[in-house]
């Protein structure tokens, strides 16, 4: 295979990918659920197709990277714990930071929210464009929400723990599709083969060689949540 015939099987997968998520941003909760599902069925298809045609070609292996989600404001647990699913059931490991100053547009902030993510970059691709839009949606669908409940709370603290519950609330629920359309989809399959084995493997090693000498907080935080 051509590197332009590799190029246009990974134009069709983002395209396609990129088309649901957008439509997920401007519809209906039900119906983004579905484009939710969809995308990320076909996100697995991708890494699992791009590795079998990276191996075809005889390309090295894809590259294990190191990226931080940075989250601040208000929302930033929440929203963290959003980001944690996606990163999870996309292949990454992440550690959890908290409080650690950082810039962001600019400005240094200290009350942080940090995911430093390791993931093959292939997976660190998807993991940026999943997370981008539910970020959106997650936001959306809360503002959207509290123009219609706001008349429910009486004092600014309320306020801000109920908003701040609708976001957990859509961020364990987002979690669940897309460990179900994970479970599902191909990649099931994928992992139990020796080709997705000692990726895995590859990914574990490096992960316990990277982090800090602390456990793996994001993913533990999953399972207390009982979403994983």
């Amino acid at each position: 295979m051509s590197k332009q015939e590799f190029n246009n099987v990974r134009e069709k997968y983002a395209d396609k990918i990129a088309k649901l998520l957008r439509k997920a941003e401007s519809t209906t909760p039900e119906e983004a659920e579905t484009c939710l599902r969809m995308a990320q069925n076909l996100m697995t298809k991708w890494g699992i197709d791009e590795a079998m045609l990276e191996a075809a070609r005889g390309l090295s292996v894809d590259e294990i990277v190191t990226e931080e989600i940075v989250l601040t404001g208000g929302f930033r647990v929440a929203l963290g714990e959003l980001a944690m699913y996606v990163i999870h059931f996309n292949g990454g490991k992440a550690v959890l930071i908290e409080n650690s100053p950082r810039e962001v547009d600019g400005k240094v902030r200290k009350q942080t929210y940090i995911l430093r993510v390791h993931a093959f970059k292939s997976d660190l691709e998807r993991i940026r464009i999943l997370n981008t839009s539910l970020q959106l949606q997650a936001m959306t669908s809360q503002n959207r929400w509290w123009k219609e409940n706001r008349h429910l709370y009486f004092d600014k603290r309320e306020e801000f723990l109920g908003r701040r519950q609708f976001i957990f609330s859509f961020a364990r629920s987002a979690g669940t599709k897309i460990k179900e359309a994970t479970e599902r989809g191909p990649r099931a399959g994928h992992q139990g083969s020796g080709q997705g084995v000692r990726r895995k493997r590859r990914g574990d090693g490096h992960f316990r060689r990277a982090r800090p000498g602390r456990p793996e907080d994001a993913a533990r935080a999953l399972v207390r949540r009982g979403v994983r």
